[in-house]
């Protein structure tokens, strides 16, 4: 990849001191328990940080001229020591729900010949996500995992660690298969915090890996949707009873009404709070508003109809409107079945991609850009 310049933030707020150049590589090892009621998901996940530290250098010189310096290739570096880290925070976490290790630092080594320093932590457990369920059942989403460098005494910039490799990734679900986008199922990026965000207004650099995944619309498609057309097209039996049986009708109609109502009951257990509709929810509602219009049919030929024309007549005129009826009943399962039928094609992921923990993510495929090689 050319060098590319990268226009960096204007303020940083508070965050002062030099600059630090890290190359960073993140790996998620799997994603399970997925739940999309309480909007989380768990995750392990590896990041892995090198940077070059120039007090650690200046050791280095010093033991050379002492005699004292290690043969090793790397050295473990302790807490005591006190050279410089990044401060890593995991800013989508649920911290209540982590586990015992959540940012557990594996290790962390210096190389006395090259003064690079490696930085290896680990993470496990909930992250939080935000869930776009307009398209339900046939959604997508993406689970991403951002991570945050919060350090204030230097001004970090992030780049591509080219000699780690980000590993396989296991997703550990029934109902849910991974989007692969330009043949990888991680997606990595870096970009800056909002200022917002700080009471002071500083911008700390983050980086996170997402990984879009789909439902599997089989389960809903044959014990829901299935379902719920066939008792609604039972409702043109109410047809085959004479106009004058208005309570026989009315029966069958409101029996098949209060079988969709639960339906839609038990349909809220499996889906968040939200404050719109998602497309079940319209199909739903729509087969309930055609049923509603056969009970209208039914009252209207019963109370205008009956009492002022023949018998022939009137059947002759709700044959009318039950074929009425059927056109509509059929062209509305026609506009949604067009519907889901687009929206189990291939995502848009543009959309997909939204995300709310970076403020303008680019992909991690730049190289040090002049701007900090150059001071």
């Amino acid at each position: 990849v050319p060098d590319q310049e990268v226009q960096l933030p204007g303020k940083f707020g508070k965050v002062s001191g030099e600059h630090v150049i890290i190359r960073v590589q993140i790996k998620i090892s799997f994603i399970e328990n997925i739940n999309i009621k309480d909007s989380k998901f768990f995750v392990k996940c590896f990041i892995e940080c090198r940077w070059l530290d120039p007090q650690y250098l200046r050791d280095v010189k010093e033991m050379q001229k002492a005699g004292t310096i290690r043969k090793e290739k790397k050295i473990k570096i302790t807490e005591d020591m006190k050279y410089w880290k990044p401060k890593i925070k995991m800013k989508n976490t649920s911290k209540a729900l982590m586990a015992h290790n959540y940012g557990q630092i594996d290790s962390w080594t210096a190389c006395p010949k090259t003064g690079e320093m490696t930085l290896r932590v680990a993470y496990h457990g909930f992250c939080k996500c935000v869930l776009n369920l307009r398209k339900f059942p046939f959604d997508h989403h993406n689970m991403a995992v951002s991570l945050h460098f919060m350090n204030k005494d230097r001004k970090i910039w992030l780049v591509e660690n080219p000699r780690t490799t980000t590993g396989k990734f296991h997703l550990r679900s029934s109902e849910w298969t991974l989007v692969e986008k330009n043949g990888s199922p991680v997606l990595v990026e870096r970009g800056w915090s909002d200022p917002s965000e700080s009471t002071s207004g500083n911008r700390y650099p983050g980086v996170q890996a997402m990984v879009t995944i789909e439902r599997e619309y089989s389960y809903y498609l044959y014990n829901l949707v299935l379902m719920v057309v066939l008792l609604s097209s039972m409702t043109i039996g109410a047809c085959c009873l004479t106009p004058e049986d208005l309570g026989n009708r009315s029966q069958t109609v409101l029996t098949i009404m209060l079988t969709l109502v639960a339906f839609k009951m038990a349909m809220a257990d499996t889906t968040p709070a939200i404050p719109y509709l998602t497309l079940m929810d319209k199909f739903l509602i729509s087969q309930m508003g055609i049923i509603y219009a056969m009970f209208l049919e039914n009252c209207v030929v019963a109370r205008f109809l009956v009492p002022h024309y023949d018998v022939e007549t009137v059947q002759y005129i709700d044959d009318i409107l039950s074929a009425i009826w059927i056109i509509a009943y059929l062209s509305v399962l026609g506009v949604f079945g067009y519907i889901g039928y687009a929206a189990t094609m291939k995502p848009n992921l543009a959309e997909v991609r939204g995300n709310q923990y970076l403020d303008h993510p680019q992909r991690l495929d730049l190289r040090v850009p002049h701007s900090y090689r150059h001071g």
